[in-house]
């Protein structure tokens, strides 16, 4: 079957099309959809957005197991999500610089924790699974009802952060949207979890 996804940005389109072509995306037919670039995701430098340390002490909190294991976080960014799970107390981790999608050796983890960039959600996913290693991502709640994401459902257990995240740009820009953390084969007990609301 397709494997269902939509891009906004060409380039993305291109790397896709690359890969399925070179027989890595098996489950692939090339049935995708372009969508034209539009707003931030016309441009790559701002697709880039910090996550409050909030926000990540929720997802520890209700995955308290992720302390005991090695993450790794390949967005870096401005390098904020090292200083926050230094602060919550995340001692084994990597959060490295490079290209995600060109990197030729992947450093020593367990578990990938990010936030991807949104525009580039569907290749994310898709170069994760063809990794075969466990991974939460957030993600804005819309990808809850994407056709693409529908076929992870079965593999899949969501935490619900307590309030909307509120996200930083390095050049003053904000963001505020509903999310949740999508985690393949890890997570909380329950396939799903609603983070326990803020006075």
């Amino acid at each position: 079957p397709a494997c269902g996804v939509s891009f906004k940005s060409p380039r993305n389109l291109r790397v896709h099309k690359h890969r399925a072509s070179m027989g890595e995306l098996s489950k692939c037919n090339m049935l995708v959809v372009s969508k034209k670039p539009t707003g931030r995701h016309a441009d790559a430098n701002n697709d880039n957005y910090s996550t409050p340390e909030w926000a990540w002490r929720e997802l520890f909190q209700a995955v308290p197991l992720l302390k005991k294991r090695r993450l790794w976080d390949p967005f870096y960014n401005d390098g904020l999500t090292a200083k926050c799970w230094k602060q919550l107390g995340i001692r084994d981790f990597v959060h490295s610089r490079g290209d995600f999608f060109q990197r030729a050796t992947i450093p020593r983890h367990d578990v990938v924790v990010t936030n991807p960039p949104f525009s580039k959600k569907q290749l994310v996913v898709l170069s994760l699974l063809r990794r075969g290693k466990p991974f939460i991502l957030l993600l804005r709640t819309s990808v809850l009802f994407t056709k693409w994401f529908r076929r992870l459902l079965p593999t899949v257990k969501l935490v619900f952060p307590s309030r909307q995240v509120n996200f930083d740009a390095a050049n003053g820009k904000k963001l505020t949207f509903d999310c949740v953390f999508v985690c393949h084969c890890c997570g909380p007990r329950a396939s799903l979890y609603m983070c326990p609301l803020q006075d």
